[in-house]
């Protein structure tokens, strides 16, 4: 089995990088920006992880194999997370516009929550991988569901969580809300407003979508 890890190491170094930076910034650390680090630093995980885990199976002796074992593990509950951490930070871009249910933030956990369990049950069973006998690396028959709760919060994160601006008359709100976008920003809406007056206009709206 071979392994073109050329793109990984350039990704990794790209979003270092950025990571060091961002943490470098004075700016004013909101729920979005924090949010934002933690998808930095999980990315960094999931990919260190992918590329220490494909050079160990690949190359570390079996004398290692349990640390092997161990950082493929830390893969398998890594990259899932990552996918769930980018939905999250949409609904902290979102959240600064509008109120979002904590009961809908819960639920998205959901999924994750899940896998975990599989994870769980890969210790005894090897349904996501294990080695075998000779310390050679196999799939196990869940595998694809790394990958499932991956690209599904990825999607998630890109297909629900739209929020349009400059919304101003009755006929764009209608054109937006019919094509499925929940989160609208603009004068028809209100004018812009200091905090202690915005706040019972967002819960007004909110009241009218339920």
């Amino acid at each position: 089995m071979g392994w073109h890890l050329s793109t990984e190491v350039i990704a990794f170094i790209i979003v270092f990088i950025i990571t060091v930076h961002s943490y470098r910034s004075h700016a004013v650390l909101s729920n979005k920006n924090r949010v934002f680090r933690l998808r930095l630093v999980t990315t960094l995980g999931a990919i260190g992880t992918n590329l220490a885990s494909t050079i160990m199976i690949a190359h570390a002796p079996t004398d290692l194999l349990p640390l092997t074992w161990l950082i493929t593990m830390l893969y398998f509950v890594l990259t899932p997370l990552l996918g769930t951490v980018y939905l999250y930070y949409a609904v902290a871009v979102v959240s600064e516009a509008c109120t979002i249910s904590r009961r809908l933030v819960l639920v998205a956990s959901v999924p994750y929550v899940a896998y975990l369990v599989i994870t769980v049950a890969n210790i005894p069973t090897g349904c996501l991988f294990y080695f075998d006998g000779a310390g050679a690396y196999h799939q196990g028959p869940l595998i694809f569901s790394t990958y499932l709760v991956f690209y599904f919060y990825c999607f998630k994160s890109i297909g629900s969580m739209i929020l349009s601006e400059r919304v101003e008359t009755v006929e764009q709100r209608a054109f937006l809300m019919e094509r499925g976008c929940e989160f609208l920003q603009g004068y028809l809406l209100s004018r812009p407003l200091p905090a202690d007056r915005a706040a019972p206009v967002i819960a007004a709206s909110e009241q009218a979508r339920r």
